[in-house]
């Protein structure tokens, strides 16, 4: 059995449930007498193994009202026979015309929150296009849809990864559905499957990680798309939905630094992320890479401990905001990360050129040779000072008198670089002045080291948030 895709996340969730346990039952085709056979299996699951616990997704519906609960399968098994039989269960006459999930012409049933969470219901009929009962689907989107709660976790509310390759979708079902089956193959199975992490924005980012060492171990290849990730509740009194969205410039980035064939590099991105949680009472110890509790005699956090947390540079990275600022360190002049980070990031995220980035880079390497030769750290301040793209042009006209000054034989930069690689139009400024830093500090990082305590915090100054603009 292969599900259709409708673009719909709900009934796409349970399209991907049904191709696991068609499987599972060793049923092939979808007559609607072996749906019947999957609904009853599943009605099952959720009377007698999860005890009804289904309310985040089904409001009222027959497995989840109280007064239906006693006899659900009995009830659910009627209400799908009923539309597979081209009738309407609702005792009047079906409609004929194109379902609002699949697209195809059928005998069409409308739906409320008793079956397709977040939709309207009963009194709110204003909800529907035309004041109409329901959103109207044939019989197997409705069918998809009873078996959407074994493909979601539970995170809180609930959590569904919204799929769009053959690769994301083998990967999203093995992460619920098989396992879940797996789960009551060995009696462990109680209700939707939970995930560890309650924060979504955690989630996601920890989802993606397992995409990538899942997707490493099994085929080392990758498939750039963006990912959209569903947090909501169906519950009566306040359903509410949160919407995440993960692009594909980031996921082809994160791709890179999280990637198993790296490890030093994914190392190092852990460490400056895990460093970007905002926790009370705590402290994060640059050396150990670890948060510790302000509290007397208490030691470094696990990872439970603030896993739950909210993350800076996860929340930047789902708002579309600028990180590369926050990769260089302030004041000690420890940098964060490596410079493979800050290359990557730009060029798949800012969408930087290549020519552009190394060109960039090579001028870094030779302020780090200016610094050095003349023992001149106050030659970075005027880089990292600018606030305004002025401020940075004049910093980097100062950079050439200075090589003219010490007799280097060719000038720091030419006429072309400076209009053509450093600054384009169209093109932020501040993308380059901050590459330029995380290299300089990389590269001083010992010559810097060794005369710390004299280094005064006016070449380091702390970041700060500012405009992207020309």
């Amino acid at each position: 059995m292969k599900s259709r895709v409708t673009g719909d996340p709900f009934i796409d969730a349970g399209g991907l449930a049904a191709e696991a346990v068609f499987s599972s039952l060793q049923i092939e085709d979808d007559s609607p007498e072996n749906w019947l056979k999957v609904i009853e299996w599943v009605a099952n699951v959720y009377q007698e193994k999860w005890h009804s616990r289904i309310d985040a997704l089904s409001l009222n519906g027959v497995i989840t009202q109280p007064k239906k609960r006693p006899k659900g399968k009995e009830e659910a098994l009627k209400f799908y026979r009923t539309a597979f039989s081209n009738r309407s269960p609702y005792g009047s006459k079906a409609e004929i015309s194109c379902c609002r999930g699949c697209g195809r012409k059928s005998s069409l049933y409308g739906s409320g929150r008793d079956i397709f969470p977040l939709s309207g219901s009963g009194a709110f009929l204003n909800f529907h296009h035309a004041h109409e009962s329901g959103l109207f689907l044939c019989a197997s989107c409705l069918a998809s849809l009873f078996l959407t709660p074994l493909a979601v976790l539970q995170c809180g509310k609930i959590v569904l990864l919204q799929t769009q390759t053959d690769g994301l979708k083998k990967f999203w079902r093995q992460r619920t559905v098989e396992q879940n089956l797996v789960n009551l193959a060995h009696g462990k199975s109680e209700g939707i499957l939970k995930y560890d992490i309650k924060n979504p924005q955690n989630a996601f980012f920890s989802l993606v990680d397992e995409i990538i060492t899942k997707w490493y171990d099994e085929q080392q290849s990758f498939e750039p798309q963006d990912l959209r990730l569903f947090y909501f509740t169906n519950f009566g009194a306040s359903p509410e939905c949160e919407i995440y969205d993960l692009p594909a410039t980031v996921f082809t980035f994160l791709w890179v630094v999280q990637n198993p064939a790296w490890p030093d590099i994914k190392i190092a991105w852990q460490r400056f992320v895990r460093r970007h949680f905002r926790i009370k009472q705590a402290d994060f110890v640059e050396s150990e890479g670890v948060w510790k509790s302000t509290k007397k005699n208490a030691g470094a956090l696990a990872d439970e401990d603030y896993k739950n947390n909210p993350n800076i540079i996860y929340q930047m990275l789902l708002a579309g905001q600028n990180i590369l600022r926050r990769m260089y360190r302030r004041r000690d002049s420890k940098s964060l990360v490596p410079v493979e980070i800050a290359k990557a990031y730009c060029k798949e995220v800012r969408l930087m050129k290549k020519e552009r980035i190394q060109a960039i880079l090579d001028l870094a390497d030779r302020v780090c040779e200016m610094v050095q030769k003349e023992d001149a750290k106050k030659l970075i301040y005027p880089l990292e000072s600018a606030r305004y793209v002025h401020q940075f042009r004049t910093a980097l006209i100062r950079l050439l008198k200075k090589n003219i000054a010490m007799g280097q034989p060719e000038p720091l930069f030419t006429t072309d670089d400076y209009l053509e690689k450093f600054l384009p139009d169209g093109e932020p400024w501040t993308d380059m002045r901050d590459l330029m830093l995380i290299r300089i500090y990389e590269k001083l990082h010992a010559y810097l080291q060794a005369d710390r305590e004299n280094l005064s915090e006016e070449t380091v100054l702390e970041p700060f948030e500012e405009d992207d603009s020309i």
